[in-house]
């Protein structure tokens, strides 16, 4: 069963997002669920961005704030994307300005979470439902 202390709020809504978006990817939040991010010459893989993230803040004491989960569905959202287009087990292969996306430096940047979440709502066929 994945840890509560990982599928935070923030971590969930990415999930649900990035699943109705792309169903067949679910490789990332599976990983996530078994803490296997990886690091490798001081790069974090996305995996391991979203682990950080998480640590971070249940050492802050801060994942109550609404903001503070917002940002981290904004972060896992760019993390899954950036793990589904560059993982070498999904495209093996693929060119290194690929693979180069896949390992990052420093935390993971946010998406535009309005736009990903208006792009499931249209999905699912609930755009036009404001009270949801």
């Amino acid at each position: 069963m994945p840890s509560a202390e990982i599928f935070q709020t923030g971590v969930v809504a990415a999930a649900l997002i990035c699943l109705t978006l792309y169903p067949k990817h679910e490789l990332f939040f599976e990983k996530l669920a078994q803490e296997k991010g990886n690091k490798r010459d001081g790069l974090m893989d996305p995996v391991e961005c979203v682990l950080s993230l998480v640590e971070k803040i249940r050492n802050q004491g801060t994942a109550s704030i609404d903001a503070v989960q917002e940002d981290l569905c904004a972060r896992t959202v760019r993390a899954f994307l950036a793990h589904m287009r560059g993982d070498p087990e999904i495209f093996e292969g693929r060119v290194n300005n690929t693979m180069k996306r896949y390992w990052f430096k420093r935390m993971i940047q946010g998406v535009d979470l309005d736009a990903y979440v208006q792009r499931a709502r249209r999905k699912k066929k609930i755009a036009d439902k404001s009270n949801l």
